[in-house]
């Protein structure tokens, strides 16, 4: 009776110490990053010095779960129109995946600015999906 009760209990421990490890496998989310005046963007955008020079190309790196840090400056290049929501108008950004697109140094300084004129035509500033998180933007 003492070998099986040992048998258990070693069995458990190991379920419980395998459950853990695929648990803290799965944390593997990466961070993207963009900054206007990178002279080396290269996919896909892990580090300062090979950030990208727009917010939509590090989102398109990006998976589920990363974060896209975004250093200071206006972005207001660009256009993305996202036929998949069944909207027809263009938004700089479009993040239709789970992710946090954050600014390094807060709205005062880290500017996403749209375009007129009013209607179809304008450019929007961001689409955000479902799950998909914006901070410290103006």
């Amino acid at each position: 009776m003492e070998h099986g009760s040992r048998f258990h209990a070693c069995f458990f421990a190991v379920a419980v110490c395998a459950a853990f490890l695929l648990m803290a496998d799965r944390s593997h989310a990466a961070t993207h990053y963009v900054y206007l005046g990178c002279t080396n963007p290269v996919v896909p955008y892990t580090n300062w010095l090979t950030a990208a020079t727009n917010i939509q190309d590090a989102v398109d790196a990006a998976v589920d779960g990363d974060t896209v840090l975004v250093t200071n400056g206006v972005y207001g290049t660009g256009g993305v129109t996202n036929y998949t929501i069944g909207a027809t108008l263009t938004n700089r950004v479009v993040i239709t995946k789970p992710l946090v697109v954050r600014s390094v140094n807060g709205p005062e300084v880290t500017v996403i600015e749209g375009a007129g004129p009013e209607g179809n035509a304008a450019i929007r500033c961001v689409y955000l999906g479902t799950n998909a998180v914006l901070i410290g933007f103006t």
